[in-house]
């Protein structure tokens, strides 16, 4: 069985981090790690993504300190292949044994026009898919009231574009 664990962890370059996520990983035996808002990018992103213990990786870097999408395997059980890419998503095609499958990391924007335009990227990427397909991140949004604890009132408007696009 193939496991994926996706983490949302607003910065990952913490000795804190590290043991949780070891801790996690010898749990949970995932094959597929995908960490979004890693916050780091660069040299120092080399070196954390070696302590996490997979033999390959796909990164979308972090501008600054905002975003940033890391995708990592082990490439003994599965082989990923990446099939496109923009500011705020992976699109990778997974295979394991005979069976194959997309999946599409996401680290959408705060920012409202910048989040509506991944939403038109994922119609797009919608209009040819005929095989499973996984979406999975942060995609900064709620479909309902009950999604949320805190912070700012439910914008049912935005739930509404958020429904639209997936």
């Amino acid at each position: 069985m193939i496991k994926v664990f996706v983490w949302n962890r607003r910065g990952v370059g913490s000795n804190r981090f590290l043991r949780v996520y070891k801790e996690y990983r010898r749990k949970y035996r995932p094959s597929i790690v995908i960490l979004v808002e890693p916050k780091i990018s660069g040299t120092r992103a080399e070196d954390v993504i070696k302590e996490l213990g997979f033999d390959q990786n796909l990164v979308l870097d972090a501008v600054g300190f905002a975003g940033g999408i890391w995708v990592v395997w082990d490439s003994s059980l599965v082989t990923i292949t990446e099939v496109d890419r923009a500011s705020q998503f992976l699109h990778v095609r997974v295979r394991y044994g005979q069976v194959q499958w997309l999946l599409t990391a996401i680290y959408a924007s705060p920012a409202l026009v910048q989040r509506r335009d991944l939403w038109n990227s994922i119609r797009d990427l919608a209009e040819g898919i005929t095989e499973p397909w996984m979406l999975a991140g942060d995609f900064n949004s709620i479909l309902q009231p009950a999604d949320k604890l805190g912070g700012a009132p439910f914008d049912a408007a935005r739930a509404r574009d958020f429904r639209i696009a997936c």
